[in-house]
Parts: C-alpha cells; sequence; structure tokens
C-alpha cells in the first residue's frame, strides 16, 4: 500500500520504558498493583492475548495495551518484523536517551532521513512526562538481568550497542 513509507523507531531503555509504562497505567487509575506484582503477573495477565490478536485482527486486547511492561521492551522480536516487511533504507532507529539529551541531532538525524530541508524550531518542549518515585534498585537489577539477552540479541541484530546494560 506505501512502499516508500519511512518508518523512525524511538527505542528506550527497556527497564525505564517498563517502569514509565507502569506509572503512565498508575496515573490513568488503570493499574493497582505495586510494580513488583504488577510484572510478576504479567505472563498471567497476557495469557493467549498475543494469540488471540493474531487469529483476529480486530481483536483489542485490553490487557495487552495496558499491562505489557516487559514484554514491549524485548524489541529485537519487534525489530525483525519491521525489517522483514520494510528495507533498512526505510527505518531509522533512535535512541530515547540520545533524543533525551540531545533533540536538536535528534531532529536533525530525522529531516535528514525524511529528506527534508533543515529546519530548526524555536525550543525543544518536554511533553507527555509524569514525575515518579526512582526504581527500586533490587527491582533495577532484577530487569537489567531479565533485559540482557534480549538486549544482546538486539544489539547484534542491529549492529548497535545501546549501552543499557547497566
Amino acid at each position: 500500500m506505501i512502499p516508500n513509507v519511512k518508518l523512525i523507531l524511538l527505542l528506550r531503555n527497556p527497564v525505564d520504558r517498563a517502569y514509565s509504562h507502569y506509572h503512565h497505567e498508575v496515573s490513568m487509575g488503570v493499574e493497582t498493583l505495586s510494580f513488583e506484582e504488577a510484572i510478576d503477573r504479567e505472563d498471567e495477565r497476557l495469557k493467549g492475548e498475543w494469540e488471540r490478536m493474531l487469529e483476529d485482527e480486530g481483536y483489542y486486547s485490553f490487557n495487552h495495551q495496558h499491562y505489557s511492561y516487559l514484554s514491549r521492551g524485548i524489541y529485537v522480536d519487534q525489530v525483525k518484523v519491521w525489517m522483514e516487511l520494510f528495507s533498512r533504507k526505510q527505518i531509522l532507529i533512535l535512541k530515547s536517551e540520545d533524543f533525551y539529551a540531545n533533540p536538536a541531532n535528534a531532529f536533525g538525524r530525522t529531516l535528514q532521513f525524511l529528506e527534508l530541508p533543515r529546519w530548526e524550531p524555536v525550543e525543544y518542549g518536554r511533553y507527555n512526562s509524569i514525575s515518579y518515585p526512582p526504581m527500586d534498585a533490587t527491582v533495577r537489577r532484577r530487569l537489567l538481568d531479565y533485559f540482557e539477552a534480549h538486549n544482546q540479541r538486539l544489539y547484534e541484530y542491529l549492529g548497535t550497542n545501546f549501552g543499557w546494560d547497566g
């Protein structure tokens, strides 16, 4: 349908992404469990949802939308699907942490990728941001360990190390 489409993937450290997703759900009044309980129950909450979504393209999974804290951070499996459907030259992959640290550079790369003229906004505002307490160090270590092999597969697949190992 759109053979010349260009896709932009913004990948965030999956540990931070999971924690942010959790706090978003809490702020919306959807999540009532503690973060640790929520990640412990993710498999139970998502059981059969992926299969139902694949079987019926019209099926909306509330649980997948709201409780997929860890599974959404396994980027390599998702990126592989996109790479099977589109050529690598149609996909720009940016690291969220780089975007946050230097939005002008990320914006410039995006314009170049989209073959648009150079343009600079007056300011780079921050939107859709909420504050929440830091993650418990033990839980963070647990999640770093959980994502380690998945991140390594991503790094090898893309030939890029995003440095999310610590």
